[in-house]
């Protein structure tokens, strides 16, 4: 049989999801490039990339394969017999593969229950999978491939090697077990040199197993391994050698020549084989929330009271903009945005953000919310904001656009409360509300990449870039070429190591408080990586991975700042104001640019943007000029130069 009538993919690929170097989207870009039907995704004790990695692969018509590399620990009396050949630490590793959605539930429920058994090794965690783990959920839909040469499959033991292929015929069933064969040929810590295919073969064998050809690709391309191997010494203080992202005959010709022609091609039938079995699956929801129906009563009789009673204290003022404020004004505006939440159905979404807020507030738990959701009138009636936004023409477009609406996007409201009650504040959403905490994801932008390649040098050369150089790069860098040319200029490797890290993964993080309602039918990874477990899909940036699955995210942020604020309230008995007047002295910190410590201002971005609104003789004195600085720092403007025409005046 001849490859061109096969479909072909590599299946075990790594990202910077776990110890690849590649992005999601890079590895998918090689793959498109070399034509293969499929790509996989195969990180270590993680299934963070996997809707980004679906999401992707259908972009460029490539058929997702969804898998997962985790650590497994034999039972007691399997782990006293000895070790895999190229692992000391007793963690093996096993690769599994979801051909339909229901074995994506499998998966996940695996990678779930092993995060709930982390293991900590010298500060690094592993989420620990155990047999039994794997009996519960193995199933339909989900496949076991008997792994690299860090699995049970290496053993030194011949018959743990054994046990564990009877073990996985046993729960997966014959038909979803397969012997993944790999190229490479390894010096074991002991001096002892074996390969990734001799072991397999044998097994294959004597168990009578198909088998599929992998090549445990940790980079998009050949000339990025040498900057992944920079990398993993500068980060994780080891090197290792890995494939890359190759094309269909390379992949073939490589197994050729280390298994022979007839198990070459049984390997790439087992590929082709995969594929086919592998449904296509989507993971696109209409946003859901809980229902709410009880909390939206009570919440719209709180705002219609709380318009009656607010009006009287603005009507006859003028706002920012000079109009004057008429109940008219009032009625309109809040019918605007009474009008959008029924259209959109919003209103379940700010019933369960007002009856959190409320259970908090009987607390004492003071919040403070910001950001666009400031433009709210509605909002600004449940006392979730605090500042009028008739009164200091805030736009309500600017929290919550119809065009934005249209495309999918959802709206986002950022609350402040008191590190000390946060946990309050998360328990009682869980409970209530079916809550979970939320993760967050941290991708390598300008500075960070900066900092790393500055790492890089030093680790593997044991010099050193003068101080003045590196922080000129981070801080200037992208906008002066010149900057970054001397910066580059300290290594040969410097510019694609740049390109090569830039959006990809550098750490795993929780976020402070932020909460999302989890779909009892769309299973999402649930990652200890922090203090606790934490949804572990981004919503980082465009990656806007939970809202494709049709979860909302509520960002009630841990704030210590509030902490120490409302300790020096109770100690001066000096309280903050409700109302910040235009031309209040305090707008004097923003005419002296002297930023430091004020939230989205005390950055690059901030202090530059105040920096050509005083260079340019404009005024920063109102409520409304910080809102629309803050909106014009955001990339879209950014990449127009609004903010540039802002500055100057001309709009």
């Amino acid at each position: 049989m001849c490859i061109d009538k096969l479909k072909f993919g590599l299946i075990h690929n790594h990202t910077s999801y776990s110890d690849g170097l590649g992005t999601v989207l890079k590895n998918t870009e090689q793959a498109a490039l070399h034509g293969h039907d499929a790509l996989g995704i195969m990180d270590h004790g993680t299934c963070a990339g996997l809707v980004e990695h679906w999401s992707v692969c259908n972009e460029k018509n490539i058929k997702p394969i969804l898998g997962c590399e985790i650590y497994l620990r034999l039972p007691e009396e399997w782990q006293s017999l000895g070790q895999s050949r190229n692992s000391r630490s007793g963690r093996f590793h096993m690769s599994l593969v979801s051909t339909s959605f229901e074995g994506y539930g499998r998966l996940i429920a695996i990678n779930n229950a092993a995060h709930r058994n982390i293991e900590d090794t010298k500060g690094k965690k592993y989420p620990i999978a155990t047999l039994e783990m794997l009996e519960e959920f193995a199933g339909e839909g989900l496949i076991a491939l008997t792994g690299c040469v860090a699995s049970v499959t290496f053993h030194d033991h011949l018959e743990v090697a054994n046990e564990y292929v009877n073990f996985l015929l046993k729960s997966f069933g014959k038909s979803n077990v397969y012997a993944e064969i790999m190229p490479h040929i390894l010096t074991r810590h002991d001096g002892q040199v074996f390969n990734g295919f001799d072991r397999p073969l044998e097994l294959a064998k004597k168990f009578g197993l198909k088998t599929v050809y992998t090549t445990d690709a940790h980079a998009p391309r050949e000339q990025d391994l040498e900057i992944l191997r920079l990398y993993t010494k500068a980060k994780s203080g080891y090197e290792f050698t890995a494939s890359y992202i190759q094309s269909k005959e390379d992949a073939y010709k490589e197994a050729v020549s280390v298994v022979g022609n007839d198990e070459a091609l049984k390997a790439f039938q087992g590929i082709d084989e995969i594929i086919t079995r592998t449904e296509a699956v989507d993971f696109k929801r209409p946003y859901t929330l809980p229902v709410a129906d009880e909390a939206v009563a009570r919440m719209k009789e709180k705002i219609l009271s709380a318009h009656t009673e607010d009006c009287p204290n603005v009507l006859g003022k003028l706002t920012h903009d000079g109009i004057l404020i008429t109940q008219e004004l009032l009625d309109a505006r809040l019918k605007q945005e009474w009008e959008l939440l029924d259209k959109y159905h919003f209103w379940s979404y700010f019933g369960v953000l007002w009856d959190i807020l409320q259970v908090g507030h009987e607390k004492g738990v003071v919040t403070v919310a910001r950001g666009s959701a400031s433009g709210s009138y509605i909002l600004y009636l449940l006392e979730v904001t605090q500042l009028h936004p008739v009164v200091h023409s805030l736009m309500f477009e600017r929290f919550l656009a119809e065009l934005r609406l249209e495309t999918g996007e959802l709206h986002d409201v950022d609350v402040d409360i008191p590190s000390s009650d946060r946990h309050y504040i998360q328990e009682y959403a869980k409970e209530r509300w079916g809550f979970e905490p939320v993760g967050t994801v941290h991708f390598y932008g300008h500075s960070s990449t900066v900092r790393m390649l500055n790492r890089m040098y030093e680790k593997n050369t044991g010099l050193e870039i003068p101080d003045v150089v590196v922080s000129d790069a981070s801080d200037l860098g992208e906008e002066n070429p010149d900057v970054m040319k001397k910066f580059f200029s300290y290594a040969p490797w410097m510019t694609t190591a740049y390109h090569s890290l830039l959006g990809s993964v550098e750490k795993f993080g929780a976020h402070a408080c932020a909460v999302v309602p989890l779909d009892p039918k769309m299973p999402v990874p649930i990652e200890g990586w922090g203090k606790y477990l934490v949804v572990n899909y981004s919503e980082s940036g465009s990656n806007k991975t939970l809202q494709k699955l049709g979860m909302v995210k509520i960002d009630i942020l841990s704030s210590e700042n509030l902490d120490f604020l409302g300790q020096l309230a109770r100690i001066t008995g000096v309280k903050a104001p409700k109302e910040i007047p235009d031309n209040d002295p305090c707008f004097i910190v923003f005419e002296r640019q002297d930023v430091t410590g004020l939230f989205q201002f005390d950055t690059r971005v901030g202090k530059n943007l105040i920096r050509l609104m005083v260079v340019n003789g404009r005024k920063i004195n109102s409520i409304r000029v910080l809102s629309d600085l803050t909106s014009l720092g955001r990339p879209g403007p950014l990449h127009e130069q609004y903010h540039v025409t802002y500055a100057e005046g001309t709009a």
